[in-house]
């Protein structure tokens, strides 16, 4: 048996002990992170720079967690012992080897911290190889970090500047008052810096980045992308190529150099696809069979059956070497598949035996056919302009009238009795004749205004369809050559297949575009651009994301991916686009002929508000390009004539003009290689790079600054960080990262492809690279990959807080990637 508390006083001391001990064991389970988040500390310090990514995102995605071990880790730095540091300086120049040796380990091991004291060294009498090691450590000092340490403080401070509210902020804060010269202190220095300049980030956009991105059956995203800014319906991941419809109408499948597309007739969704680089393909007049022509460069051509039901390959044709198949055609029975080739041979290739039989070849070095009948008994062959009808059965010649320009597309009635010509002519235009006899039977000049450069015919041979520069598809009825109508927003489409019903009208491009027939109308698959987008900017107030092709200027909502603005720019070839920072204004630049450079709307309205001159079409267009100034009061424009303009948007008058090139470099101006052009974030510095020469402008005075010389020049792709501090150069196989401030190069990353795009993240820390079929982010610290994943791309833009990546696809639309959750995918 226990005995009693002796008495009341021991009995309270026991409670008093076990409440303390209870409230201890709580505050510190509180003040403990998870084991992952812990475990984050050790692997930011990683010389992975991928591995060390995957922490930093595990980090930003637990915010409280992340600021409680960030803070219990971090210190603020403090002053070196200066006196040690003087003490190793003056033994760089020590006769015993062994002591300046140590004494350069251990200012490599300083960094920056003794840059201001070796740089004062050198102010003094030195020997040779006193002052040669002093500059081998200076210029360590401007190198890739190595050292695990420093790495994991410079990921730690770009952490907690990515981190919301305001325990971050005092964390920075705390850390920026450390030792001047330390490089953490200035990093943190920096960092708030960056804070205080941006706009603070919307409560709606946080919890949206907090949420993963739900999953979409009908528009699936890929792992790491949150949001699509357009549509995927009728889009092709490159140039579509002609297409075809199945016997019953219900799919329209078409071809880009990636994969063969099968779409739902008139929906526009994706049915299925095939990953085959199709150059030709034939669908079977019954069953599920299609005749794909594949090969390309240094590869052999053949012709593939492929059962797309069964997704299987059922037969080969492989043609001679270096022959490659560039159209193909089923006969009515579907026995015989019949393939004209680079070599202008027309074979006959038996289904079911794997007999091949040529059935025309040219008779002359510069003969070439250009199309055959449905059945391959006729075809219309001869070189250039004299050509004639040849029926492949009795081999006799029917000559056509002489052509004035080589034909541009040609196509053969299905019932054989008609041929379709168009050329580059615009006397020409689109001609009927008579397939047995040659002779002309009509021109369908008087409903089309320009060049024809697609025709086709209706199954029943009863309609032909013309596709011009320029103009909308016309339809004409073959008897009489009376034009029926044009097919609503049509303009600038090829003509690619008419379904067997005649109800549905298809053009290839981009976007495969679908018409019906009866009414003219377009089918609808949602919002999105029709062609490649060109160019993106985010808003730093996250409430847009505006995006442009060639035609059109579109404002889309970040979280949503939903449209709210189309500003159709007409007959402008968008190079430039603008947005102010409250959205009201949008200005785009055009260097098409006939126009005028700038134009200016209100998104409230829709409504141009100005139409700016100047600039002109020296290069025919390549360059132009327009910005706001922050506070939206004036507008800067760029173009042709290598000049920098400065607009009153009040009044619309020019109050500024710059001559951005000397007059030297503008005489000999067809000799420049390389032009490239940049504003910095503040738009309040204006860069222009010729050969190598760097030229920047003070957009507040005009003046401009000396001229800098950077090696080497740009190939495929230029870009200057926010500050104006760092250039990125691709070419040649890889980019190159030159510090302005110091002309100084400081890494050179290898790239498997030539570099499309590139775009620094706002804090400058990374280093975007569209790169053949992936994006590479590189980490500038390191100068290592720290993420790459799958993606084409051709331009690419940070959110303010550089969490997010937009891209625009090749296939029409722009994907928000999340870089927290692409890093997830770096497996331990």
């Amino acid at each position: 048996m226990t005995q009693p508390f002796s008495n009341w006083h021991s009995m309270v001391s026991f409670f008093v002990l076990v409440a303390f001990a209870f409230s201890f064991g709580l505050s510190q389970e509180s003040n403990q992170v998870p084991d992952t988040i812990a475990q984050c500390w050790q692997e930011l310090a990683a010389e992975d720079a991928e591995f060390a990514n995957r922490a930093a995102a595990r980090l930003v995605q637990d915010p409280e967690s992340a600021v409680m071990l960030l803070a219990d880790r971090l210190k603020a730095a403090e002053a070196p012992d200066q006196a040690k540091t003087q003490a190793w300086i003056r033994d760089l120049a020590n006769a015993n080897f062994g002591v300046r040796e140590n004494a350069s380990q251990a200012l490599t091991k300083q960094g920056e911290l003794a840059e201001r004291l070796l740089k004062k060294a050198l102010d003094e009498k030195l020997d040779l190889e006193t002052r040669r090691r002093i500059d081998a450590l200076l210029s360590k000092i401007d190198q890739p970090v190595v050292s695990p340490e420093k790495l994991r403080q410079i990921r730690a401070v770009e952490i907690l500047e990515a981190l919301p509210g305001a325990p971050a902020k005092e964390l920075l804060e705390r850390l920026a008052n450390g030792f001047p010269e330390h490089r953490q202190t200035r990093l943190a220095q920096e960092s708030l810096q960056r804070r205080k300049e941006r706009d603070p980030v919307p409560e709606p956009w946080l919890a949206w980045a907090k949420n993963r991105p739900a999953a979409d059956k009908d528009d699936p995203l890929p792992f790491g992308a949150r949001v699509r800014l357009g549509t995927k319906r009728f889009r092709h991941e490159g140039q579509g190529r002609p297409i075809a419809f199945t016997t019953d109408g219900r799919i329209v499948i078409s071809f880009d150099a990636f994969a063969v597309y099968f779409w739902e007739t008139p929906t526009g969704k994706l049915e299925r696809k095939i990953d085959i680089a199709a150059a030709s393909l034939a669908v079977a007049p019954k069953g599920t069979l299609l005749a794909l022509g594949v090969g390309g460069r240094n590869q052999n051509g053949a012709v593939l059956l492929w059962n797309w039901q069964a997704a299987k390959e059922e037969g080969r044709l492989d043609l001679p070497p270096g022959v490659l198949p560039s159209q193909l055609a089923f006969s009515a029975d579907g026995n015989r598949v019949y393939c004209k080739s680079s070599d202008e041979n027309l074979r006959a290739w038996d289904v079911k035996s794997g007999q091949v039989t040529t059935l025309w070849q040219p008779e002359a070095k510069l003969q070439m056919m250009h199309a055959f009948s449905a059945d391959a008994t006729a075809a219309l062959v001869g070189s250039r302009t004299s050509v004639f009808v040849l029926d492949l059965k009795s081999n006799q010649k029917h000559p056509l009238p002489t052509l004035e320009r080589e034909p541009r597309s040609v196509a053969f009635s299905p019932n054989g009795k008609w041929i379709a010509v168009t050329t580059d002519s615009s006397q020409e235009n689109s001609i009927i004749f008579d397939a047995v006899t040659g002779k002309l039977v009509w021109r369908a000049g008087r409903g089309i205004s320009t060049v024809g450069y697609s025709v086709r015919f209706s199954s029943d041979s009863k309609v032909l369809a013309v596709g011009s520069y320029r103009q909308e598809i016309g339809l004409w009825d073959v008897q009489t050559g009376k034009f029926l109508r044009s097919m609503a927003g049509s303009r600038d489409a090829s003509v690619g297949a008419i379904s067997a019903d005649g109800r549905w009208l298809a053009s290839t491009g981009q976007t495969l575009r679908l018409w019906n027939v009866e009414t003219g109308e377009r089918v609808q698959a949602g919002d999105g651009h029709l062609t490649n987008i060109n160019g993106l900017a985010f808003s730093p107030r996250y409430d847009w994301v505006a995006t442009f092709d060639y035609k059109e200027v579109r404002l889309w909502d970040p979280l949503t991916g939903k449209q709210n603005h189309r500003m159709d720019t007409g007959e402008m070839r968008v190079r430039g686009v603008s947005v102010t920072n409250d959205k009201k204004l949008v200005a785009a630049a055009n260097p098409g002929p006939g126009e005028s450079f700038v134009k200016v709307w209100e998104t409230a309205t829709d409504r141009q508000i100005y139409s700016l001159p100047g600039h002109g079409i020296r290069n025919y267009g390549r360059y132009a390009d327009v910005r706001f100034s922050t506070d939206g009061r004036f507008l800067f424009s760029w173009g042709d004539d290598y000049h920098l303009r400065k607009w009153d948007l009040k009044t619309g008058r020019a109050l500024m003009e710059i001559a951005t090139l000397s007059s030297m470099e503008l005489k000999n101006e067809f000799e420049l290689r390389d032009v490239h052009h940049a504003w910095n974030s503040k738009i309040d510095r204006f860069f222009v790079l010729a050969d190598g020469d760097l030229h920047t402008f003070d957009l507040n005075t005009g003046k401009e600054g000396p001229i800098v010389k950077l090696r080497p020049t740009a190939r495929d792709a230029c870009t200057f960080s926010p500050s104006g501090k760092y250039l990125a150069v691709a070419g040649r196989g890889a980019v190159a990262i030159q510090d302005v401030t110091s002309n100084k190069l400081t890494f050179t990353l290898e790239l498997p492809a030539r570099a499309r795009a590139m775009a620094f993240s706002p804090d400058e820390r990374s280093l975007a690279a569209a790169v053949g079929d992936r994006i590479v982010v590189v980490e500038m610290a390191s100068g290592k990959v720290r993420l790459a994943f799958a993606a084409r791309a051709q331009a690419l833009t940070y959110s303010a807080d550089g969490r997010f990546l937009v891209a625009a696809m090749d296939d029409t639309t722009a994907l928000i990637w999340d870089w927290t959750l692409l890093a997830e995918s770096r497996r331990n």
